[in-house]
């Protein structure tokens, strides 16, 4: 237990000093200690998160500032040696100016380690630095020199090498692997160059394009990783394999981007081609143009069949709709468009009815129980989800299949009980559909679409000639009143305060695509003049401040 305490001091030693250093970049020798074969790798660019962050100013915090008083309070001599860290980060003998690298090996089940590369500046002040940090925190580890590199175990399963230029953290993730640690450093600081991750045309692709912190994946180690990724991928009968993917995330100006990147394989691309159906527009019309939420989503309905007639179960699931509706399957699915456009217009309160017992106390002293009709209000999202169809006939049919006394009809829309409580409707024409349980969406749908509507805003601008899109407003303080009193009902003023100090950083957050096989997951937030890693670390650090005083 004293030593893993001893291992945490260290890692706290390490971080520090990593949080501190800026400087130029240059060329990226760490990526020489990763094989070729490697099929997860995250890459975080510290110079940048350092820019963006402001961090070299952390001081200035209350965190920070706490820290350093716990720091000092528990022990002097890591006081002191984080504030020289302070000082002059350029004892560490780290290059922070490069990537930190992480990844995993995962070649059998006796070869799995996580390992986190760099680069050194000047080898001999990291050695140096090690010394003393494992002297500061009373660790006795001995450094020794073996092969052309220097390593200090870090206990029997982790080991810390360096060479005069690159340094790697190995950490066996499997009990089997620690037999095999000593021999796998050898072979990672001697693979040749075509050998290491260089050589690898997929990941150079994905490395030209990262941002603060990026990640490379080969789909082939998700199954590998877990059992219930390749059970889901047997059933859903998709060969996943071969593909790769790469997610970026980048702290920008009043925004953070997460954007994602598919490579498929040959079969996955011809799946991916065939989705080739692009939102239908013309349901934005009747939809409101002010929003809490939009997703919509548009898909290939000859697809769909296709990929159905694959499933052995295919017929006896044909037979079965058509002797429940009177209509082929294949042709319900071929009336649908292909769009679905779903939107959150508002939160009202409503009221509605229930069964319940009500408990009545006679004269006599004993009760009755009586099973009545009880009256609730709540507050109810107002929603709509709207598809288009190619023409009626079909629904017309269908319509006539659902029980008359659960779906009624009322001029030219039909009213139905949501979860048996709430009234919802449904409408439609030759060319769209919608399902509602706002009137007033009703009433536009009928006379031709909203004024204004959702068609005239940068929502609708944002889904043109893509198949997914959504959209999330994040501005608490643009939701009804009724709404935020239920969220914060149970809550007191110092949590309230918690809530604001974020609600006062998030704007909205929209998700959308690029291109067939990349996404953006785009949050933005408030206008608070600097970097939106600035104003998350603000928003942490007053959240603190909060906390302390509670």
């Amino acid at each position: 237990m004293h030593y893993n305490l001893k291992l945490k001091q260290i890692a706290i030693a390490v971080i520090a000093s990593v949080l501190l250093f800026t400087s130029c970049k240059q060329e990226q020798k760490s990526l020489t200690l990763v094989p070729n074969d490697t099929d997860l790798i995250g890459v975080v660019d510290l110079f940048s998160l350092i820019k963006k962050g402001e961090l070299r100013n952390i001081d200035d915090l209350e965190l920070v500032k706490f820290a350093n008083k716990e720091m000092k309070s528990e022990s002097k001599k890591i006081s002191r040696f984080f504030n020289n860290l302070k000082e002059d980060p350029r004892i560490t003998g780290i290059n922070f100016q490069k990537d930190i690298v992480m990844y995993y090996i995962n070649d059998a089940r006796d070869e799995r380690f996580t390992c986190i590369a760099s680069e050194l500046s000047d080898s001999q002040k990291f050695g140096d630095f090690l010394r003393e940090m494992f002297k500061t925190t009373e660790t006795d580890i001995d450094i020794i020199e073996e092969q052309g590199y220097k390593f200090a175990s870090l206990g029997r399963e982790a080991n810390i090498v360096w060479d005069n230029e690159r340094v790697l953290m190995i950490i066996a993730t499997s009990y089997s692997s620690r037999k095999n640690l000593s021999t796998q450093v050898e072979n990672l600081f001697n693979l040749k160059e075509t050998e290491n991750i260089t050589a690898n045309a997929e990941f150079n692709k994905f490395y030209q394009n990262k941002k603060d912190i990026s990640i490379y994946v080969n789909t082939n180690i998700l199954s590998e990783m877990s059992r219930e990724y390749a059970y889901l991928m047997k059933q859903m009968d998709y060969d996943f394999s071969d593909s790769y993917a790469s997610m970026y995330l980048d702290f920008q100006d009043k925004a953070i981007s997460v954007k994602t990147d598919f490579i498929p394989n040959e079969e996955m691309a011809k799946i991916i081609n065939q989705n080739n159906v692009t939102i239908n527009s013309e349901l934005t019309k009747f939809a409101p143009e002010k929003q809490f939420a939009t997703v919509a989503y548009s898909m290939n309905p000859n697809m769909i069949v296709d990929q159905m007639k694959e499933q052995d179960n295919y017929d006896l699931t044909a037979e079965m709709i058509k002797n429940q509706t009177g209509i082929e399957l294949e042709k319900i699915i071929n009336n649908i468009g292909g769009t679905v456009l779903f939107g959150l217009y508002n939160f009202e309160k409503q009221k509605y009815f229930y069964k319940g017992y009500d408990f009545t106390q006679k004269e006599d002293g004993t009760y009755s129980y009586d099973f009545v009709e009880k009256e609730k209000e709540t507050v109810v999202p107002v929603m709509g989800m709207l598809f288009d169809i190619k023409g009626k006939e079909v629904v017309d049919k269908l319509i006539t299949k659902l029980p008359e006394e659960e779906f009624t009809k009322n001029g030219k829309h039909y009213e139905f009980k949501f979860d048996n409580k709430f009234k919802s409707y449904m409408v439609y024409n030759d060319k769209h559909c919608l399902i509602t349980n706002s009137k007033e969406a009703v009433d536009a749908f009928e006379n031709g679409g909203y004024n204004p509507n959702l068609a005239d805003t940068d929502i609708a601008s944002n889904m043109n000639n893509k198949n997914f899109y959504a959209w999330l407003d994040l501005s608490y303080e643009n939701y009804p009143t009724d709404i935020k009193d239920e969220f914060t009902g149970n809550m007191n003023d110092k949590q309230k305060d918690i809530l604001n100090l974020w609600n006062d950083l998030l704007k909205d957050a929209e998700y959308k695509q690029i291109d067939k096989t990349s996404f953006e997951l785009r949050i933005n937030t408030q206008n608070k003049g600097n970097n939106s890693l600035r104003a998350i670390i603000e928003t942490i650090d007053d959240n603190f401040k909060l906390m302390k005083s509670m």
